[in-house]
């Protein structure tokens, strides 16, 4: 064909060259009718086969160069979504419409078939004529347009012109931001412009769109900014296309690009976490590919921003009215968001200087250390004090801190993945901490309040202080390796910094700085260990735990309390309590660590020792043992004889359950057997899967004894419960000399008893039985034990016969 010889730079002008002709011979056509059309005795036929040729000239030559054009728009511009848009316009409906009508038209005059109806009437005789004149017309009319509309879509300022506009009227008309149908065909034509320099086009589509992300931003005021995903798809297409592109001759759309003006603007915006992440895969990205000057690009527009739009709000405080004194700010919660809203932007920025670090780009950390736009010199995104830099080496370092559980997804680094990628990248960024460090050496006092290199406020917990003292090795050892490597510290501008300057100029060494706070912590640590006191609330909370957990106990115990006096010779066992010696850190404020049970642990095990105890005491009164597999274990009560009037089953951890439900032993329910009252104690050491059948009778009496009033004054006891006569303490031995001393050299030394506490619980349970009380045990046969061999139910004498 004609345009398959013409080069592509040459293509639009064929095409009108083409159009140029084809209108010549149409009107040509024209004049021909005109010349023709008064000779009365002229043939129809020739008049309305003008029409025809008109018709056929345009499917026959125009229309097949037209869709050659259009066929090498997706070339063009490299978007399959223009030539969609293309083909959705509908001046190329109404074309393709006007030609099949005009085919139409000719196809029914060329038959000459007479009117069926109305044949009388001369519009009607002449009716397939007229249609043939009237569709040719609309086909030329619209074929005009239709070719105007093609040279627009292959001119780019045009077609900039033309989407923009048919843009604003989608959003006029409210039309979802989803949808963006003519930004998207805006954003492939801008990323051709940037591949193929076209900076007029570039800078034009450039102002449109930062408008577009301006217009974004004003409708979120006074709220988080989320662009449409879109959005963030021009941006890191854009970036991709320039850091790819290896001829950099637009270096003012790659600033704009770089510095992120487009996604945080130049008012005061409130950053979403979407945001930050595309930001973040941005800079990533230029990162990637060496790209130092977008990078420094961002810093530059971060520090202006952090500066002007997330300056520190003032509190704002009232009055009281009937004093003097001051009352809660009333802007208090928004100083409070305004701070984090700081806190977050200077933690990315740290991550930023992590990524730099890992993939060893130094210089650029330099450049980036070097700049300031006030005077005297002020770097708002980096640390004045060391405060601020260990105050985020451990809080990224911290495992409990769940902000950073997942630090490689908010901020992924190039080529990393899998369990290992969040400590990888914690490990970078904490080596970007151990680079400020050396900073510090750098920086001068020019102010009273400059002091970039005292040590840091130690931290006020017990927990906090240890976690100092164990990371301080780490960062240690980050900060050895950068001493040690004589490239990366002239690359940082750091290759001064030797023991012998520091000397000269009366500073620490780095190293000896880190030894100094460690042992500054150690001290702190070993003074806070002694002197820490126990918490009020802590106190509570274990008397608290140990009522409920041994009151809990002694009701369950006191279910087979004989109502009756137990007088006579009689055997008596006691349960009494416990004390234990503990570390002082879970009863203080602020432990060092999270502490399970720390409340509950002691009065547990005494609440586990006075079941334990009460099922020891029925094993002194046997009279009969009987070892029964589990289908004969109730047949064996049956042998005994006994009634439900005098006598009483006692059940320890034998499972009720498994013998009503799956043995199917008949009136078993979980309270009683055949009527007999069944009394349910869990299992314990002592006692387990095991029945005591025995007289109600000879029931024991459970009655709490008082405390020696002696040993009540001298552990400090205070009550834990009244009712069954339960007392307890919590003492510091550090401040009880003459307490320490019984322990001292037994369990632990001086100085660890010092870090302890003496938690106690008194109480004292009374078990008195009956000499003659007779007590059978049916004990369970597990196959899975060895327990010796079962006994059978003839064995079984029946209890009124036993001695």
């Amino acid at each position: 064909m004609l345009l398959s010889i013409v080069s592509k730079k040459r293509l639009l002008r064929a095409t009108r060259w083409i159009i140029l002709n084809f209108s010549l011979y149409l009107f040509s056509i024209f004049l021909y009718f005109i010349y023709y059309f008064p000779k009365p005795k002229a043939n129809k036929m020739d008049e309305i086969q003008i029409y025809a040729s008109a018709t056929v000239a345009i499917l026959g030559i125009a229309y097949p160069i037209l869709l050659q054009v259009i066929s090498r728009l997706d070339e063009k511009y490299d978007s399959d979504y223009i030539v969609e848009l293309f083909e959705g316009e509908w001046i190329r409906k109404l074309f393709i419409f006007s030609l099949f009508s005009s085919l139409f038209s000719i196809f029914l005059w060329t038959l000459k078939r007479p009117p069926l109806i109305l044949r009388d009437y001369l519009i009607v005789q002449n009716s397939a004529a007229i249609m043939v004149i009237f569709t040719t017309i609309l086909l030329i009319i619209v074929f005009f347009g239709f070719v105007n509309k093609v040279i627009e879509y292959y001119t780019p300022q045009k077609i900039v012109r033309y989407f923009i506009k048919k843009h604003n009227r989608w959003l006029k008309n409210e039309q979802p931001l989803e949808d963006l149908k003519y930004f998207k065909a805006l954003s492939s034509i801008f990323l051709i412009s940037i591949r193929r320099h076209q900076t007029n086009i570039s800078k034009t589509l450039s102002d449109f769109f930062y408008g577009e992300f301006r217009k974004v931003r004003e409708k979120s005021k006074n709220q988080l900014v989320e662009y449409p995903q879109q959005f963030y798809d021009l941006v890191y297409t854009s970036i991709e296309e320039i850091v790819l592109t290896k001829e950099r001759r637009n270096r003012t759309l790659e600033y704009r690009l770089g510095n992120g003006v487009w996604l945080i603007g130049e008012t005061e915006v409130q950053i979403s976490e979407k945001t930050y992440l595309w930001l973040w895969l941005n800079l990533r990205l230029a990162v990637q590919n060496n790209h130092d000057d977008m990078v420094f690009a961002h810093w530059e527009n971060a520090d202006k921003y952090f500066s002007y739009y997330l300056r520190q709000k003032e509190s704002v405080n009232k009055l009281a009215t009937s004093s003097t004194t001051f009352i809660k700010p009333s802007n208090q919660d928004e100083v409070k968001k305004r701070e984090s809203e700081r806190e977050r932007f200077i933690e990315f920025h740290y991550a930023l200087g992590g990524l730099l670090s890992f993939s060893k780009r130094f210089y650029c950390i330099r450049r980036m250390f070097e700049y300031t736009n006030q005077i005297p010199p002020k770097y708002v995104l980096l640390p004045d004090s060391m405060n601020e830099i260990f105050q985020f080496f451990f809080k990224i370092n911290n495992d409990i801190n769940r902000e950073f559980e997942w630090i490689s997804n908010k901020y992924p680094f190039p080529n990393l993945s899998g369990l290992r990628a969040d400590g990888i990248v914690k490990k970078w960024i904490s080596s970007y901490m151990a680079i400020l460090f050396l900073r510090q050496y750098t920086l001068l006092s020019l102010f009273t309040y400059s002091r970039p290199l005292d040590f840091p406020d130690l931290p006020p917990t017990q927990g906090e202080k240890k976690s100092w003292i164990e990371g301080l090795n780490f960062f240690k050892g980050l900060v050895v390796d950068l001493l040690g490597n004589s490239e990366i510290l002239e690359s940082l501008g750091f290759g001064f910094l030797t023991e012998r300057w520091c000397e000269e100029n009366d500073k620490l060494y780095p190293l000896e700085f880190l030894d100094r706070l460690k042992e500054q912590l150690e001290a702190k640590y070993e003074q806070g260990s002694l002197t820490i006191s126990v918490d009020s609330e802590k106190e509570k909370q274990f008397f608290d735990s140990s009522k409920r957990s041994i009151e809990t106990a002694i009701v369950s115990a006191m279910r087979i309390n004989n109502n009756s006096p137990v007088e006579g010779e009689v055997d008596i066992r006691y349960v009494i309590g416990e004390r234990m010696l503990q570390n002082k850190d879970p009863f203080s404020k602020n432990p060092e660590a999270s502490h399970l049970n720390f409340d509950s642990f002691l009065s547990e095990a005494i609440s586990r020792k006075i079941i334990d105890g009460l099922g020891s005491t029925f094993i002194l009164k046997l009279a009969k043992t009987y070892l029964m597999p589990p289908e004969n274990l109730f047949k064996a009560i049956d042998a005994l004889k006994v009634n439900k009037e005098e006598f009483v089953i006692v059940n320890f951890g034998l499972r009720i359950s498994y013998y009503r439900d799956h043995l199917n032993i008949r009136e078993l329910t979980e309270t009683s057997y055949k009527e007999i009252p069944i009394i349910n104690f869990s299992g314990s050491r002592s006692v387990n899967r095991t029945l005591f059948v025995l007289k109600k009778a000879h029931l024991p009496k459970i009655t709490p004894l008082t405390i020696d009033p002696e040993v009540e004054e001298k552990y400090l006891l205070k009550p834990i419960s009244g009712q069954f006569n339960v007392k307890g303490s919590i003492i510091d031995l550090h401040q009880k000399a003459d307490i320490r001393e019984e322990f001292t050299g037994k369990e632990k030394s001086d100085e660890e008893l010092k870090r302890s506490v003496l938690v106690s619980i008194y109480l004292s349970l009374e078990i008195k039985w009956k000499k003659e009380a007779r007590v059978v045990e049916i004990a369970e046969r597990s196959p899975w034990e060895e327990q010796g061999i079962a006994h059978d139910i003839k064995d079984v004498v029946i209890f009124g016969q036993i001695t």
